[in-house]
C-alpha cells in the first residue's frame, strides 16, 4: 500500500452469493435507479436482476440478498441504463432490438435500429438525456439518437468520423455521459469527444491520459466541470478539466486495473469522492477535493480502501441519495478447469486449488465512512 493511503472500516450491509453460485457467473454491471429504490444489475448468466433497496437493510448475517425481479434477455448485454423516473431500464443485447422494461420485468417498449443496408445493429451503450425522452446510441463511428415517443421513425444519425472536419472520433463508441447541454462519447481507438447536446456539434476531442488500448468509461462531474475517464488494460483514472481546453489533463488516480475486463468507478452522492473497483479485490476511495491545478498532471493515491472481495472488483455503484452506501459486484472469467486438466504433477494441482479459492461472484452492499 502506497503512502497516503489509508485502510477504512467498511461495514458490510447486505450480500447476494447464490444468484451468482456458477463459477463463470460473473458480475458485470451495476447501477443503482435515480432515485436510489433499486439496484440493477448484470451478469454473465444474460440475466438482469432488479433489487430492492431497504436502507438499512436486514443483517447480512442472516440472508442471502435476492432479486424482486429477474429478466432473461437470453443474449450478451453490451449495455444498460435507468430512465430518470426510475421506473424503466433499457437493455441492448446481441442480435436484439434495444429493449425498455419495466421494474414487474414486462416489455415496455422496443426500438429496431438498422444501419444502411437494413441490417439489425445494437448499440454498444447507450443513455438516456435528462427529460428521458430519447436514448443515445453508440456505433462505431457513429450515434444514433432514438425518440422513445416515436420509437418507429428513423434515428437521428450523427457521423463522428469526417474527412472535413478536423474534430473527428472515429473507432466503436464504448461509453456515454451527460449533462445538461453536453455529452461526452469514448471510443475504443483512444480517444474522447465533446458535442452540444442539440447540435451535436464537437466542442473538444481530449486524447492522451491513459497508458492503456482504449477508453471504457467516462463520467461527469455533478457540476459538469471535470470529467473522469478510465482505460482497460490500465491503472490510472483521468481527470480533465473542461474549463482548460488547452490543458485539459490535470490529475491521474490510481488503482490496479490492468486488465480487458472493465473495471467501473462512480462518484457518491456528495459529488467529493470517486470510488473505482480493481483487480486486488479492494475498493479505492478517491477525495475529489484534493484535486489541485498544478502546471502538470502528478498521480494521486487513494485516500482511503478496504478489501470487498476475493476476486476482481468490477462494478461499483454509489446509492444516488446516501453518501456512504455502495454496491460492489466481484468476478471475472477463470479457466481452472482447462488448465487442471493439464496439471501434471501435484505441485500444480495445489496452485490450481489455492487460485479456486480466489474465485468469488457476489454482489455486496457497503456503508464507508471515510
Amino acid at each position: 500500500m502506497e503512502s497516503g493511503e489509508r485502510i477504512t472500516e467498511a461495514t458490510l450491509l447486505d450480500v447476494c452469493h447464490s444468484e451468482f453460485a456458477h463459477t463463470e457467473n460473473y458480475l458485470r454491471g451495476l447501477q443503482f435507479s435515480p432515485d436510489g429504490a433499486h439496484l440493477l444489475s448484470c451478469s454473465n448468466d444474460n440475466i438482469m436482476r432488479v433489487f430492492r433497496m431497504q436502507l438499512p437493510p436486514d443483517s447480512a448475517e442472516e440472508r442471502d440478498l435476492l432479486p424482486d425481479v429477474c429478466v432473461n434477455v437470453a443474449q450478451p448485454v453490451f449495455d444498460f441504463c435507468w430512465h430518470p423516473s426510475s421506473t424503466l431500464f433499457a437493455t441492448s443485447t446481441k442480435h436484439k432490438p434495444v429493449h425498455v422494461w419495466s421494474l414487474s420485468g414486462r416489455l415496455h417498449t422496443s426500438v429496431l435500429i438498422r444501419n444502411h443496408v437494413e441490417e439489425v445493429v445494437n448499440p454498444h451503450c447507450m443513455a438516456f438525456d435528462r427529460e428521458g425522452s430519447r436514448i443515445f446510441c453508440g456505433f462505431n463511428k457513429m450515434l444514433r439518437i432514438v425518440n422513445l415517443n416515436r420509437p418507429n421513425d428513423i434515428p437521428v444519425c450523427r457521423a463522428l468520423k469526417d474527412k472535413s472536419s478536423v474534430a473527428t472520433q472515429p473507432g466503436i463508441i464504448s461509453s456515454i455521459a451527460m449533462t445538461d447541454s453536453l455529452y461526452s462519447l469514448t471510443s475504443y481507438s483512444g480517444s474522447i469527444g465533446i458535442y452540444d447536446l442539440h447540435s451535436g456539434i464537437p466542442v473538444s476531442i481530449l486524447q492522451g491520459g491513459h497508458g492503456g488500448s482504449g477508453f471504457n468509461q467516462v463520467k461527469f462531474s455533478e457540476d459538469g466541470n471535470l470529467l473522469f475517464s478510465n482505460c482497460r488494460k490500465d491503472d490510472s483514472l483521468c481527470v480533465w478539466d473542461l474549463r482548460r481546453i488547452s490543458e485539459p489533463l490535470i490529475r491521474i488516480l490510481s488503482r490496479p486495473g490492468r486488465t480487458n475486463q472493465r473495471i467501473c468507478f462512480d462518484l457518491d452522492a456528495s459529488g467529493e469522492r470517486l470510488v473505482s473497483g480493481s483487480t486486488s479485490g479492494h475498493v479505492f476511495i478517491f477525495d475529489l477535493r484534493r484535486l489541485g491545478a498544478e502546471e502538470t498532471p502528478d498521480c494521486q493515491q487513494s485516500t482511503a480502501i478496504f478489501k470487498a472481495h476475493e476476486d476482481s472488483v468490477n462494478s461499483i455503484a454509489c446509492h444516488p441519495t446516501a453518501p456512504a452506501v455502495l454496491a460492489s459486484g466481484s468476478g471475472c472469467r477463470h479457466y481452472l478447469s482447462t488448465r487442471m486438466a493439464c496439471a501434471d504433477s501435484e505441485e500444480e494441482e495445489e496452485e490450481e486449488e489455492s487460485a479456486a479459492c480466489c474465485v468469488e461472484n457476489s454482489l455486496k452492499l457497503w456503508t464507508v465512512v471515510v
